[in-house]
């Protein structure tokens, strides 16, 4: 039979005195809120995704076609092409203008040195939405200045 001292005892009621606060019960409860919130529509969403739905529009049956069609179908694979066209340019764009804003930063002794360092931080501060909202005023078909400059210069109609 095994004797527990009362420092030990005491030790580890003390413990679970100091785990059982007000401020972890909320804690636990606003995480617990949380996670509820985000994975039960995900879990509705997945699930979802695996209904055939019939001509009403109604989930009869599960199935995999749905996740056929996504991947035959013309549309996803020109935007699934697009996405990779952007990221991999705008990726290319910001590494050489990263890499090279920092080394005029870290390895020259150019002027106006203190005015450059605070654009580093520019991205941190500018969301990705602003940026293709800007992309997409910048590139319009009908009044994008990019478009039009290409117009203007190129001769393009």
């Amino acid at each position: 039979m095994a004797t527990i001292s009362t420092t030990e005892e005491t030790a580890a009621l003390r413990g679970w005195r100091n785990f059982l606060t007000a401020e972890n019960a909320a804690n636990t409860l606003v995480s617990a809120l949380v996670a509820a919130m985000v994975l039960l529509p995900l879990f509705a969403l997945v699930l979802s995704s695996f209904l055939v739905l019939d001509d009403l529009g109604f989930g009869t049956d599960w199935g995999l076609d749905n996740y056929r069609e996504m991947v035959q179908g013309h549309v996803i694979r020109k935007a699934f092409l697009n996405t990779l066209f952007v990221s991999s340019g705008s990726t290319l764009l910001a590494a050489c203008l990263g890499v090279s804003l920092a080394w005029i930063n870290a390895r020259t002794n150019c002027p106006f040195r203190d005015r450059l360092e605070p654009l580093n931080l520019i991205p941190f501060f500018l969301s990705p939405f602003v940026g293709a909202i800007a992309w997409h005023n910048l590139a319009s078909p009908q009044i994008g200045l990019l478009n039009n400059l290409a117009r203007d210069l190129l001769g393009i109609e």
